[in-house]
């Protein structure tokens, strides 16, 4: 993905989650260092950004210059796991694996 494309996601997600009452919750420090793991947003059944999981572990490898494995082995701690306990209220991401990504 170039950066091009990257920014015109970051814009699309800024400006869908500016109209939103309650906001959403994203994923990283930064969010925009992963927009290129971003395949959608959903109002239904609540609002949520959509991540490509492995598309999301891919730029992990990357920023953290450490092996597949190792990227696999901190989302599924760090990241899978952790989203689990961010509340509904809070509009927790949702991941899921899409491995045309």
């Amino acid at each position: 993905m170039d950066g091009q494309q990257k920014q015109e996601i970051v814009e699309y997600v800024e400006e869908w989650a500016d109209g939103l009452d309650d906001g959403v919750t994203m994923l990283g420090d930064d969010w925009r260092e992963y927009a290129e793991a971003i395949i959608g947003v959903t109002m239904t059944p609540r609002p949520a950004v959509v991540y490509s999981a492995s598309a999301f572990i891919a730029a992990l490898a990357r920023d953290m210059e450490c092996s597949h494995n190792d990227a696999v082995d901190f989302y599924s701690y760090n990241t899978e796991r952790a989203v689990g306990y961010i509340p509904l209220s809070k509009n927790p991401p949702i991941l899921v694996d899409a491995p045309w990504t």
